[in-house]
This record gives C-alpha cells, sequence and structure tokens, in this order.
C-alpha cells in the first residue's frame, strides 16, 4: 500500500524551467499576491474559446442531447433557448395514445451541445485515460455488490463516480469517515486533506448535498461547455422492414389465427390514429411487440438533429477561486501540546502555510490547465453519434486587472505547454505529499451499508450548506434535466 510521497533529494532539484514557471505562478496566485487590495490588480479568469465545426459540415445536421419533455408521456426535446415559434400548431401523438398539441420552432438562438456537467465528465476521466496524467492524481476503485449477471461492472473508477467525493459510493464505503472527514476539513478552509484524497472534487466541484449534520457546495474552478448558435431543429422518419406483416407472425410464430385476424384488421387501421386506439388491447400490445422486437414493420419519427450557424466551446478557469484554496501544515505533536494548541487556537485564529497553499494553487491550475486541453490533445470531440467537432480556431484570453504584463504573458503560454504543465503538477504533487493511491485500493460497500444509505433517503436533517472558508462562490448548477442519450449528463453536480 503506498503512503504519501516522499521529495528525495533529486526532486528537490527542480529544472530551471520549472523553477521560473513556479515563480511566475507564485507572483500570480500565491499567498502574498493575492492578498485583498493586491489581487484586484491581477487576472482572475482564464478564457479559452474554440471555434467547432461539426464533421459533416454546416450542410448537414449534427446531433444535440436529448432530454425528456415537460409532462409525462412527453416527447424528447433539445435544450433550445431563444426560441422563435412558428404559427403552425401540430397534434403529436405519445405511447399511451394521448394527443399533444404544440408549435412548430422555426429556430432558436442557443442550443447545448455538451453541458457543464457532461463536459465536466468527459475531461476528469483523463486522468484515468492518459497514461501522462495517471500518475498525477490518486488512483483508487469504488466497489459495490452487482447480481451475478452484472458483476463485471463492480468496480468503478473514483474519477468516473458522477458526484465525485460526495457520491454514494464513497459515501455508503469503507472509506466514508474519511471522505467525511476530508470534506469537513475543506469546508472549514483547509484543503490539504482533499488534496491527498479526492483533487480533482476541487476543480470539478461538488455538492455534499445528503451529508448528516452539514453540507458543503463547492463550485467547478474549470467550466467547460459546447454550444450551437443560430439553430434550425430538424425532424427524422423512418421506416424498418421487418420480415413479417403482424398476421403472419400471429399466425406462424405465436400460432393464433384469432389474434392474426385481429391484426390484419389492425394493420388496416393503421393509418388512422383514432381507429388504431379502438383497436382490441391484446391486438395492440401484440403488435407493438413485433415492431419493438423487429419482426414486423415499423415506423419511426423523432428529433432529427439541428443545423447549426455557429458552434463553440467554452472553458472558464477562475484563478480567484483557485487564490481562495489555503492549506494547513499537519504537525506531529504530543497529546499536552495538542491540548496547548487548543487554548491557543481559541485566541489566534490558524494561519495556512503559505509554502503549501502556493503549491495546492499551482498543482490545481496544472490539473485544470491539462483537463480542458485534454480532449483536443485527441483530435477531436467525440460527444455522441451524429456529432463529432472539430476545432478550427482557438483563443487564450485572459480577463481582469494587469491581463498584459510579462507574468500573465507567460501563464499564457503555460496554457499550450502540456509538457510543462506535467513537470509543475508533479513538482507541486510531490510538496503536497499526495500519495498514489488513497488509504486504500478500493472503496468497497455493502449491500448492508447501501441499504443504510437509502435508507436515510428523504431526510432532512442537515444543517444549511456552507461555504469554504475565505470562499464566496456558493453556488453550483442544480441537477440536469432527466436525460435520454446514455452516454451524456451522467454526472449531476
Amino acid at each position: 500500500m503506498s503512503q504519501q510521497t516522499k521529495p528525495s533529494p533529486e526532486q528537490n532539484e527542480l529544472p530551471l524551467e520549472v523553477k521560473a514557471i513556479n515563480e511566475h505562478l507564485d507572483n500570480l496566485l500565491g499567498v502574498d499576491a493575492r492578498k485583498p487590495g493586491s489581487a484586484a490588480k491581477l487576472p482572475a479568469v482564464i478564457r479559452i474559446t474554440e471555434t467547432l465545426e461539426a464533421a459533416g459540415g454546416k450542410g448537414f445536421p449534427v446531433f444535440p442531447p436529448s432530454y425528456a419533455g415537460e409532462g409525462s408521456n412527453a416527447p424528447p426535446v433539445y435544450d433550445l433557448n431563444g426560441i422563435e415559434w412558428g404559427e403552425v400548431l401540430r397534434e403529436k401523438s405519445a405511447k399511451d395514445g394521448s394527443k399533444r398539441i404544440t408549435h412548430y420552432i422555426k429556430r432558436a438562438r442557443h442550443c447545448t451541445m455538451d453541458s457543464p456537467q457532461s463536459h465536466a465528465n468527459r475531461t476528469e476521466i483523463a486522468f484515468r485515460d492518459d497514461e501522462a496524467l495517471r500518475a498525477l492524481v490518486p488512483q483508487a476503485e469504488a466497489k459495490i455488490p452487482r447480481k451475478p449477471e452484472f458483476a463485471d461492472q463492480s468496480n468503478s473508477n473514483l474519477l468516473a463516480l458522477p458526484h465525485r467525493v460526495a457520491d454514494f459510493r464513497v459515501r455508503a464505503s469503507n472509506q466514508k469517515d474519511a471522505a467525511a472527514n476530508v470534506i469537513k476539513a475543506f469546508a472549514n478552509g483547509n484543503a490539504l486533506p482533499l488534496l491527498r484524497f479526492m483533487p480533482t472534487s476541487i476543480i470539478f466541484g461538488f455538492w455534499d448535498s445528503r451529508a448528516e449534520g452539514y453540507q458543503h457546495k463547492h463550485s467547478r474552478i474549470l467550466l467547460s461547455r459546447i454550444d450551437a448558435f443560430g439553430v434550425v431543429p430538424c425532424e427524422r422518419r423512418s421506416l424498418y422492414n421487418g420480415p413479417y406483416s403482424k398476421d403472419e407472425c400471429a399466425s406462424v410464430v405465436l400460432g393464433n389465427d384469432n389474434l392474426a385476424k385481429e391484426l390484419s384488421e389492425f394493420d388496416a387501421k393503421a393509418s388512422d390514429d383514432d381507429e388504431k386506439a379502438k383497436a382490441g388491447k391484446e391486438a395492440k400490445k401484440w403488435a407493438d411487440k413485433m415492431a419493438e422486437r423487429g419482426f414486423s414493420n415499423a415506423l419511426g419519427s423523432g428529433l432529427g438533429g439541428v443545423f447549426a450557424e455557429r458552434i463553440e466551446r467554452l472553458a472558464l478557469i477562475s484563478l480567484t477561486d483557485i487564490a481562495s484554496i489555503f492549506c494547513f501544515k499537519e504537525e506531529e505533536k504530543t497529546v499536552a501540546a495538542k491540548k496547548e494548541d487548543d487554548k491557543k487556537q481559541e485566541t489566534a485564529k490558524r494561519q495556512p502555510d503559505p509554502k503549501l497553499t502556493n503549491a495546492a494553487r499551482r498543482y490545481l491550475l496544472a490539473l485544470a490547465l491539462l483537463a480542458e486541453g485534454h480532449p483536443r490533445s485527441i483530435g477531436s470531440y467525440r460527444l455522441r453519434s451524429g456529432c463529432e467537432l472539430l476545432p478550427t480556431g482557438k483563443t487564450t484570453e485572459l480577463l481582469g486587472a494587469c491581463s498584459d504584463a510579462k507574468v500573465t504573458e507567460a501563464l499564457k503560454a503555460l496554457c499550450d505547454d502540456r509538457d510543462l504543465l506535467i513537470k509543475v503538477a508533479k513538482a507541486a504533487h510531490t510538496d503536497l505529499g499526495i500519495p498514489e493511491i488513497p488509504l486504500t485500493a478500493v472503496f468497497e460497500s455493502t449491500a448492508e451499508s447501501l441499504k443504510g444509505e437509502l435508507e436515510k433517503g428523504g431526510k432532512k436533517g442537515g444543517k444549511k450548506p456552507t461555504k469554504r472558508a475565505g470562499n464566496e462562490k456558493t453556488e453550483v448548477e442544480n441537477e440536469p434535466a432527466q436525460q435520454l442519450n446514455g452516454e451524456d449528463e451522467q454526472q449531476a453536480d
């Protein structure tokens, strides 16, 4: 079992380029640089904007993620904003036979192609999948009991958990106490325990909304998303030709000639929705099953993508949020010394350790930039079937004061220097004593511990959400609407 990383004499001798960029970063993010007043003279945000183009070009529709519509049995919808409605009213039938009257959508100003929640999921697993990045963060797996046929899906890498350190697979595991302690320390202003436990939770955010006694929100340091602008929604029509007619299938496969006769009449009425709705329930049930299983013909219609005038990816890295991170030195003390310290802390506020704090800020910035650049490093943004986006241009800007100073120009250059970012992260990783793996290689939950977690559901005994000391940013995104594309929006924060 790996313990905390201890620097060797060779590690203490950093390359000159790493020493130089560390000095630049400390002048931008360090404890001394970010004091009230002086912080207002420094950049606050890194904004990276990419222009993207669908692999099929502008002449072909590109497919956004689809979400559940409003109300029961409503058809799926895209996340559209600034909708321009047509005058034509349209009648649509739901699966249960009910009718819905809707307006025709002519166009929309904006369409979400990849939400902040979904994009955070895609970028966080860079530290699981990219061999060069894997050693920069602790690696471990969460294990939950499954049925025998799903036994191969029992384990999940911690970096793929939907709610990160606040996920139920951590809360109900054999490491639940350790997780609660690091979240509590973070909420009280000490980021070091969480950095050593699950550092990506600080970068991509978490909400410990189901905790008992306290609840803590931490917004993302890195927020990225992909959006389309000036979109025209399309509709899809499809026809599947099965080998059987419905009556032949009933006669040959089911051996039921009476059902075959009824299905023959059902097919004759299929063009009239009202008459079809009056057909026998048994006939309708089997007709739907035959089409669903591919035995007979099936008509289909639904969302058909969008034409988009412009597609962009936006990434924001909050230097202000990074500068609100503090670390406190952990010292081995006797019981008597601890009691004496407790008395002193009653009258004097404990001060953060500047060296550890500066290392933590460099580490988080390097990880955020590496995560932001990972999708670009693999060539394209393959979001889902029918939606592969190619980068055609990129701009990097520093927002806030002092954006044209030499020290900030060095930061701009660092944003695209993957090799140097890895070196900076490795050096900070060593300074912070971050282990290769957390306390155990597996965060294991049992059926009993999961049952206890479920039984807590719906209870509202916790305190109001807490703010991390020195951090004024408390809002995080609400959980997204139900998603229909299984590969998207798996993690909601």
